[in-house]
């Protein structure tokens, strides 16, 4: 049995974030160009962290179903407070964290962080293993290529920065 649950919740909360990502893009007013666009993390990290924090209410219940397991108590508590705060990093993350970029630069918003850099005033790029980071004088963005727009933005700024294609090898 338990062969069998494990792969029916690794796919559910696979397209649990398939369908997050599609019912985002759709609400979107504007479709990512290279000259203006929004980026953010994919919908799988909402999902899981959904599920997550789905499977930290599934212990406390586990006293309910079994008085037997208070005994595990000191083992449950510590899971449970470790996959709630998974599940919140998670959610958090989903929710607050965005790249948007236009004619005048690109934008990371983290929570109440913003940075903000003109095209004009990124003084560097360089490819980290998975990504990409530029500098500038306000500050530096990094961007993922699992998150979702990650083509799109880095396209926009080999447009409108062609200097650092090859530096950050933005297309490999």
């Amino acid at each position: 049995m338990n062969a069998f649950i494990l792969p029916v919740v690794f796919v559910t909360v696979s397209l649990t974030g398939a369908i997050i990502d599609w019912i985002s893009q759709r609400r979107r007013k504007v479709r990512p160009t290279v000259e203006q666009g929004f980026a953010r993390y994919p919908g799988a990290l909402m999902s899981w962290g959904i599920a997550i924090g789905l499977l930290a209410l599934t212990f406390p219940a586990l006293l309910v179903v079994r008085p037997d397991a208070r005994s595990e108590w000191p083992i449950i508590l510590p899971a449970v407070i470790v996959s709630l705060g998974l599940s919140c990093y998670c959610i958090h993350k989903w929710l607050v964290t965005r790249w948007e970029w236009d004619a005048e630069g690109v934008t990371f918003v983290s929570g109440k962080r913003t940075t903000r850099l003109p095209w004009a005033a990124i003084i560097s790029g360089k490819w980290l293993i998975g990504g990409w980071r530029i500098t500038g004088l306000d500050g530096s963005i990094s961007c993922w290529h699992t998150v979702t727009g990650h083509d799109v933005l880095s396209d926009a700024l080999i447009k409108h920065r062609p200097d650092l294609a090859g530096i950050t090898l933005l297309r490999s």
